[in-house]
């Protein structure tokens, strides 16, 4: 009965086989589905973070452009002011400078 127990034998390494090949089948899949599930998240948290940035960016837009306005209303309203603080602003920087 040497040969029965040969071909039983046998049957069980191609039936482990083929269970072997369905499983990395499944995994193949399983692999597949979670990168396109990674990917898709990774598109959705990129356009989030787009989006986040441009709202942030017309945020300080606005208030540059508001302090911007400021600046020069209060330039025209107190221009001897400007003028001296940019004197002195001038000549500091120009001390700073000549003593190095």
């Amino acid at each position: 009965m040497p040969g029965a127990t040969h071909n039983h034998a046998k049957k069980e390494a191609v039936n482990d086989a083929n269970q072997v090949r369905d499983d990395l089948s499944k995994v193949r899949e399983d692999l597949r589905q979670a990168g396109e599930h990674v990917l898709e998240n990774g598109r959705e948290l990129g356009e989030r973070v787009m989006e986040h940035g441009r709202e942030h960016y017309e945020h300080v837009k606005e208030q540059a452009q508001e302090r911007l306005d400021h600046a020069r209303e209060y330039a025209r309203e107190k221009p001897l002011v400007v003028v001296a603080a940019a004197f002195g602003v001038g000549l500091l920087a120009g001390l700073i400078l000549h003593r190095r």
